[in-house]
């Protein structure tokens, strides 16, 4: 998500938008979650950059590890209380 949201893995001043992945494992499964903060008028666009990423189906790590995966489904969901939290707290971190 880093790559897909911020362009690289290290970058200048904060994030455009600033965001959290949580991946879980589950019955052999690997489920993530990412939280963002985006303006309303630019939630569509990042959602459909995480999508895009997604899709990708690898991403090179900043030591140079391969990760591979295939995704079976993705989509938007409620946020939680304890996400809720963590969106108030990088959105306040990043301003």
């Amino acid at each position: 998500m880093t790559i897909a949201l911020c362009g690289s893995w290290d970058h200048e001043g904060a994030c455009r938008w600033p965001h959290h992945s949580q991946a879980e494992r589950n019955e052999g499964r690997t489920n993530l979650r990412v939280v963002f903060v985006a303006d309303p008028v630019e939630e569509e666009s990042v959602r459909r950059m995480i999508g895009d990423a997604l899709l990708g189906g690898h991403c090179t790590g900043p030591d140079g590890t391969i990760s591979q995966w295939t995704l079976e489904t993705s989509g938007a969901s409620v946020l939680t209380e304890d996400e809720r939290e963590l969106a108030r707290r990088i959105a306040a971190s990043s301003s």
